[in-house]
């Protein structure tokens, strides 16, 4: 983790408290106002949503809670959420829906999703009509990894 990024005064951050059984998602982006459209869609479909106010205060949420859904936005000086994320062990990561944001590439880019470790990356134009390809990315993680979360319960159970 770059340890730079992470400042003291985020060391003790407050866990998040979605109601039980509800889903959750963690939204950050640098660009001021860039979350309110995603969060709004999210809690539409439901989740929780949880913000942060830098990259700091972010790698601290991220390691302390569990969250569905990760939407994060790549630019400069957020390498450190990613570093984080992809820390985790194989099987808590791919329990997440992870979601970049940014300007490489058109939106549902498998290739840079991959090169990024995530499992969708959706562009920053397209932030006026986002909810199509956040509707794409849900149903998409459903699709791909329900077979493997139904053998993970079905091992739990025996």
């Amino acid at each position: 983790m770059n340890q730079d990024a992470f400042s003291n005064e985020h060391a003790s951050v407050e866990p998040d408290l979605p109601p039980p059984g509800s889903r959750a998602c963690f939204i950050f982006t640098q660009e001021r106002g860039l979350e309110e459209k995603p969060a709004t869609i999210f809690e539409y479909q439901g989740y929780h949503t949880a913000t942060a106010d830098d990259p700091g205060q972010g790698v601290a949420k991220l390691g302390l809670n569990r969250y569905d859904v990760a939407v994060l936005e790549h630019k400069n000086g957020t390498s450190c959420l990613l570093e984080e994320i992809n820390a985790w062990p194989s099987i808590t990561r791919r329990s997440m829906n992870l979601i970049n944001i940014g300007d490489e590439a058109p939106s549902m880019h498998q290739s840079r999703a991959l090169i990024m470790g995530a499992d969708f990356y959706l562009n920053l134009q397209d932030r006026d009509s986002l909810e199509d390809p956040v509707m794409q990315c849900l149903r998409g993680y459903q699709l791909y990894y329900h077979p493997w979360h139904k053998v993970l319960e079905e091992m739990d159970a025996k």
